[in-house]
């Protein structure tokens, strides 16, 4: 979008506002705005509280959707959770096929911040509770990285007592990281970060420390089922990861140039210590190992996104 400079008197020049987006934020003639200047850029951002206008969306599900082979029903759930995270208010659901409201019902606890406010013989409605949640931002994503610290953690101590069937109570505090991440994204998709550039990188901070509580997820679900015993140098990989997550974290709101120099360190130990490991486990215990190198890549890949967050601010 290209705008034209009108100049004003002898010193002033004014710039006109796209009426989209004017409307988009309930803005009018007495609102005032938040000017940030850095080099070339101006951003533009509405100050004091402005009242949203509410996003509304409806889906239809069938009973051949609701029944596909092998989904065990997650195609609603996956359709539900994309529009919560793209940040509708409220989502209508109507359907033909009546179970699919009470699969609803069930599922719903599985995100932060929505209810059923109404149901029918063949529609529920889904509506955001929490709207003003959005300015505990900061708290809410800090706990998910300290749910996911916490998770390693625990984790390593039952894997090094042999305790392999009690890591899978573990998978309740997955689905909490799940709900909280959900959630941070529901937010960022409403309403940008307070600093409003750094917005793309808690995002991907966000997506990234989900996926990565998923990969302990699928350890733990296959080292109940398998009775697999780690060898000694695995546990140590297991710890190596663990403490990296840990460094991480205690570092995210104290940056030092050294820190990201211990997790590039880290991370090339740990690397090395996977591949030599790699050839030496039995096939059972490769899978472990595959999922610990995806750890770390994530946790590598958060502390690239978390360093280029860091510099966008000298930029």
């Amino acid at each position: 979008m290209r705008r034209k400079i009108i100049k004003q008197g002898n010193n002033s020049y004014t710039l006109t506002l796209p009426i989209k987006w004017i409307r988009q934020l309930n803005l009018d003639k007495e609102s005032e705005l938040e000017i940030e200047e850095s080099q070339h850029k101006l951003t533009l951002t509405p100050s004091g509280k402005q009242k949203r206008i509410e996003k509304a969306t409806e889906f239809h599900f069938t009973k051949k959707e609701f029944n596909i082979p092998g989904l065990k029903h997650r195609h609603v759930q996956r359709v539900i959770a994309a529009a919560y995270k793209a940040g509708f208010d409220s989502i209508k659901i109507t359907t033909d096929h009546p179970p699919v409201l009470d699969y609803i019902e069930k599922r719903i606890n599985y995100f932060m911040g929505i209810e059923v406010v109404d149901r029918g013989e063949n529609y529920c409605l889904i509506k955001n509770l929490v709207a003003g949640l959005d300015e505990e931002f900061d708290t809410v994503f800090r706990r998910a990285f300290l749910i996911t610290n916490r998770i390693g953690k625990e984790s390593l101590e039952l894997i090094k007592r042999n305790k392999h069937k009690e890591l899978t109570n573990l998978n309740s505090l997955e689905q909490t990281n799940n709900k909280i991440t959900d959630f941070c994204k529901k937010l960022l998709a409403v309403k940008d970060y307070k600093e409003p550039k750094k917005t793309k990188y808690i995002y991907a901070l966000t997506a990234e420390n989900e996926r990565l509580v998923d990969e302990f997820k699928y350890i733990f679900d296959y080292l109940a089922e398998n009775k697999i015993h780690l060898t000694k140098n695995t546990v140590k990989l297991y710890e190596l990861i663990t403490k990296e997550i840990e460094n991480f974290n205690s570092g995210f709101y104290k940056f030092s140039m050294e820190q990201v120099y211990e997790l590039s360190k880290n991370r090339e130990e740990i690397n090395t210590l996977a591949k030599q490991l790699f050839f030496k486990v039995d096939n059972k215990e490769k899978l472990v190992i595959h999922h610990l190198m995806n750890i770390s890549v994530k946790i590598y890949e958060m502390g690239e996104a978390y360093l280029e967050m860091i510099l966008s601010d000298k930029s």
